[in-house]
Parts: C-alpha cells; sequence; structure tokens
C-alpha cells in the first residue's frame, strides 16, 4: 500500500492465453489496434497513434517526460559532484554548493537528496 489507496500488482506478461488476463496481455504487446482484443483499450490506441489531437497530446506527454529526465540527470550529476567535492576536499555542503555555483532553489533540493 502507499497511503493512496494504489498497489503494485505483478503479473507474467509473457501467458497471452485465452483468459481475460492473457487477453489484455496480449493487447499491451500490440503495435496496431485493430490486433487487439479490448475495443476500449484499441479506441484509446488509435486515439494517441492516429488521432491528430491525441498524437499531439502524446507528443507533449513524451516532451514532458523527456525534459523531467533531463532534469533528473542534471540534479544526479550535481549530487556526484556535491559528494565529490565534500568527501575529496573535506568541504560542507554549503561550502560545495558556494564553489559550485548552485541557485538557492536548486540547494534545498540536493541538500534534501543529499540525505
Amino acid at each position: 500500500m502507499f497511503g493512496d489507496e494504489a498497489h503494485i500488482i505483478y503479473v507474467n506478461s509473457q501467458i497471452k492465453d485465452g483468459t481475460e488476463l492473457g487477453k489484455l496481455m496480449h493487447d499491451f504487446s500490440c503495435t496496431d489496434a485493430k490486433d487487439m482484443h479490448y475495443k476500449i483499450l484499441a479506441d484509446r490506441v488509435r486515439y494517441f497513434k492516429e488521432d491528430a489531437k491525441g498524437v499531439e497530446v502524446m507528443c507533449r506527454a513524451m516532451e514532458d517526460m523527456r525534459k523531467e529526465a533531463a532534469a533528473e540527470q542534471n540534479i544526479l550529476t550535481l549530487l556526484e559532484t556535491l559528494h565529490n567535492l565534500m568527501k575529496n576536499l573535506g568541504w560542507t555542503a554549503e561550502q560545495a554548493l558556494a564553489a559550485m555555483g548552485v541557485s538557492e532553489s536548486d540547494k534545498g533540493i540536493l541538500i534534501k537528496r543529499l540525505s
């Protein structure tokens, strides 16, 4: 449980038999909506792959994910540099952050992630 009433269910996606779950696993591996068993899922796939508005929504979502991944990579690089300065030069986090020229808004993020 995650506190928001969500949970993770692990499923063997290789099983694509005639059961309801097997059909769903089949649909999740399809690249073409016409090959899917479940109409509601096929309709959504068709929308995001074939409809101009759906494609635009998907492109925007993918761009947002790319930006988030790039921002996370930047934070990880800064954390690595921060850690190395503290370890190798014996600096405090504040000294290392100042030497790195980290903005005030990013300092809080890095300090929180440092521990």
